[in-house]
């Protein structure tokens, strides 16, 4: 996390470096990041870099909060379904909100690209923290639908968390970049992925 020098700093010399630093990210993996690029790009000297940050890994646990509570925010600022509404429902929407989210912040989106896999202790120790977080919002969820007769008692929490995690990264990762899908696109294969799940397979 970053020292208190940097906190201190004024916001706009703040969002210099972090986007930089943003910049940087969304070029490169973690593992090939120039600390030089950023601090040429943010005008800043490498002292003063030093003086914000212990080193790297210091700024790359940051710059996985800054990207986790930017899209938390979003989601929060623009979803309209109510807390009581069907799990299902509300994950259709966080997913569709997390797919606009990416169109409309693309430098952001980039760089969480690139954080996908940390290598190091500490980046590793964020992500595990936040997707901990995840599960247990996925879990209270599906408990709460279970206990409202959405879902039938002898489902299998933890495999349909994996299962419903796994599809819409994959879905964010290879459709958002490799095929370009339209929203309607995205909507319409959720829907059809949301449907199996619900009738099953046998």
């Amino acid at each position: 996390m970053p020292k208190q020098t940097f906190l201190n700093l004024k916001q706009d010399k703040k969002t210099r470096i972090l986007n930089a630093s943003l910049k940087e990210l969304a070029l490169h993996d973690d593992q090939h990041i120039n600390i030089q690029n950023i601090i040429k790009d943010a005008d800043i000297s490498r002292g003063s870099f030093y003086q914000y940050f212990s080193d790297l890994d210091d700024l790359l646990g940051y710059l996985i909060d800054f990207i986790i509570q930017e899209k938390k925010a979003y989601l929060a600022k623009h979803a309209m379904l109510h807390g009581d509404a069907p799990f299902f429902d509300r994950l259709g929407e966080l997913y569709k909100l997390g797919y606009q989210f990416a169109l409309d912040n693309p430098l952001i989106y980039e760089a969480g690209k690139h954080m996908v896999k940390p290598v190091s202790k500490n980046q590793k120790e964020v992500l595990l923290i936040k997707r901990k977080e995840r599960y247990k919002y996925y879990y209270q969820e599906i408990e709460k639908d279970i206990e409202n007769g959405v879902i039938r008692t002898n489902i299998d929490i933890d495999i349909l968390i994996d299962i419903l995690t796994r599809f819409l990264d994959e879905l964010m990762q290879t459709h958002f970049i490799e095929q370009r899908l339209t929203q309607q696109e995205v909507d319409h294969r959720f829907k059809r992925f949301i449907k199996l799940i619900k009738e099953g397979i046998a």
